[in-house]
């Protein structure tokens, strides 16, 4: 009877080399991807690539169901490009405000948005000079 087992190591470099793969997959598919706060599946706000001219990345925030009244605030990034979050959230069901601060040399359009209970709302990110 021969013996079948893979010689010493193998089963580790081999799934060292699947791993690798797998991790490396996963970063090319996120750096086109988005980036996401999630208060629950329909309430977030997300940044993610645009395909309009002129147009680096969009903001978008779906605002679903009543939340308690607090402020947060957060980062989102892709592809470099890091923004700050504003979001109010309105306990009585009223709009929610948010606002997108990005870095030096990029400009929000708008800066704010009030966005309905069960609405959602769009920010574009551009450079500077570019409307």
């Amino acid at each position: 009877m021969t013996d079948r087992r893979l010689p010493h190591g193998w089963g580790i470099a081999t799934a060292a080399m699947l791993g690798g793969l797998i991790i490396g997959g996963t970063a090319a598919v996120m750096a086109f991807g988005q980036d996401t706060h999630h208060w629950n599946a329909e309430t977030y706000v997300t940044m993610q690539p645009s395909s309009r001219p002129g147009v680096e990345a969009e903001v978008m925030f779906a605002n679903t169901g009543i939340h308690q009244l607090s402020i947060y605030s957060f980062t989102l990034s892709i592809d470099g490009l890091a923004v700050d979050v504003r979001v109010e959230i309105n306990a009585s069901g009223a709009d929610d405000l948010i606002t997108v601060t990005p870095p030096a040399g990029f400009m929000s359009v708008p800066p704010s948005i009030l966005v309905p209970e069960d609405g959602a709302g769009r920010i574009d990110i551009v450079a500077e000079g570019m409307m």
